[in-house]
């Protein structure tokens, strides 16, 4: 893991440890409310939260754990590992999680990055992107990995749809960016399990 504090010797703080893990899945319910279902899959579904307190969106990722092979179940716990510990820009955020045995399901609290994936948005664009904007997309993701290889991490998933954007794209053709300047690239899902 990698030291936070301080940056040399002494014991320090790791970032696993400054990332809650909750006893029970209800710390969703309790302290955030449902904006809107952002996806559905075999596993489970991912829904868009904001903060009771705070008003700060995050993303809620409900895995079902019923009748999963504990091998998954296994890998399942290894990526929350290998995301508590990892702290870079272009790393999707973990805020909180929790393995819920009564429930049988694993909530994870995730970074919100409403830009979407990079595949939707060569979708999106009918496959024409800037040349500059590929090429910032392109060094961020590389940036990620070898922070990953760094730590001793390898994602074995990099596709458009696992680099989500923090915001909007121009589109080809326009002459600046969204209104708040280019959006970052950030990795989800390392594919522990392939």
């Amino acid at each position: 893991m990698a030291t936070l504090l301080p940056r040399r010797g002494g014991q320090g703080i790791q970032k696993g440890q400054l990332v809650p893990r909750h006893a029970s899945s209800h710390f969703v319910e309790a302290h955030y409310r449902l904006v809107r279902e952002l996806g559905r899959g075999s596993f489970g579904r991912v829904g868009l939260v904001r903060d009771r307190a705070t008003g700060d969106k995050r993303v809620s990722k409900t895995i079902d754990t019923a009748g999963m092979h504990p091998y998954v179940l296994d890998l399942m716990r290894k990526e929350i590992a290998v995301l508590r510990r990892l702290d870079h820009p272009h790393i999707v955020k973990l805020y909180g999680f929790a393995e819920d045995v009564g429930r049988q399901q694993i909530v994870l609290l995730l970074e919100y990055l409403p830009g979407g994936d990079c595949l939707s948005l060569l979708k999106r664009s009918g496959g024409v992107l800037d040349e500059a904007v590929v090429a910032r997309l392109c060094h961020q993701v590389f940036l990620s990995l070898s922070y990953c290889h760094a730590q001793g991490v390898l994602h074995r998933d990099v596709k458009p749809e696992n680099m989500m954007l923090s915001g909007p794209v121009a589109a080809a053709g326009d002459l600046g960016w969204a209104p708040r300047g280019p959006p970052d690239c950030k990795l989800i899902d390392f594919g522990l399990a392939s």
